[in-house]
């Protein structure tokens, strides 16, 4: 999955995928999102912007949620969550979906989020939801108790093994990352060098031509006032 394509799931589907910065996500069923931004290079660039339109899925963050916490965002119709190095699943649904009521939840597994509205934040702990009504009436607020439809997917078990997994190797994946980029940024100019190269020869034997002429022309009329 790159930047800028879009994921939607149908009835019963459910996708596990592994993010470039050793994070995972799990999409739930009837589940719409759009990867808007993400940068996983391992340095001050990284980010990543993920727009929820609706449904549900659940995000182990990877080395961004780890050292780039204020350039990971998850947007919802409603609202924007962010993390404080997170194991959380962000929700939205629309007026009319079956499964819960309409809105934009978050149920925090281990660590932080911040869900903010224009009518307010709140933090999320770990264990806990959070929900903001589509009538826009309050801010968000935490409930008193986590929604009966978060429960886990057919396949939580092995998604989270492989999150765990990988988390204990993030600081091992992004030098990783960073050295594959950083040796992509060598390759690449290496043509760049040998334009270069070529163009100041180029130049250095039109200045040679020049000062050659200017030599014989010199030395012709010299010769003419002997």
């Amino acid at each position: 999955m790159y930047a800028a394509e879009t994921i939607t799931t149908f009835l019963a589907a459910e996708l596990h995928l592994k993010m470039a910065d050793g994070g995972y996500l799990s999409l739930r069923e009837n589940t719409k999102i759009t990867l808007t931004e993400y940068v996983a290079n391992g340095g001050d660039g990284d980010s990543s912007l993920i727009d929820l339109t609706k449904g549900a899925f659940r995000s182990v963050t990877g080395w961004i949620g780890k050292y780039r916490r204020d350039a990971y965002k998850v947007r919802t119709p409603m609202v924007t969550i962010g993390v404080r190095g997170t194991d959380h699943e962000p929700t939205h649904f629309e007026p009319g979906d079956p499964r819960g009521e309409p809105g934009s939840y978050d149920k925090v597994n281990e660590g932080r989020t911040v869900m903010q509205s224009k009518l307010g934040t709140v933090e999320v702990p770990a264990n806990r939801a959070a929900h903001f009504h589509t009538s826009q009436r309050a801010a968000p607020r935490l409930l008193q108790s986590v929604p009966t439809f978060f429960k886990p997917a057919r396949n939580e078990q092995r998604f989270a093994q492989r999150a765990k997994e990988s988390a204990r190797t993030l600081d091992t994946q992004r030098t990783a990352r960073r050295e594959v980029i950083q040796k992509k940024g060598l390759e690449k100019k290496g043509p760049e060098k040998k334009r270069f190269e070529k163009k100041n020869f180029e130049k250095r034997e039109v200045q040679k031509k020049r000062f050659e002429k200017k030599e014989f022309e010199k030395k012709r009329f010299e010769k003419k006032r002997k």
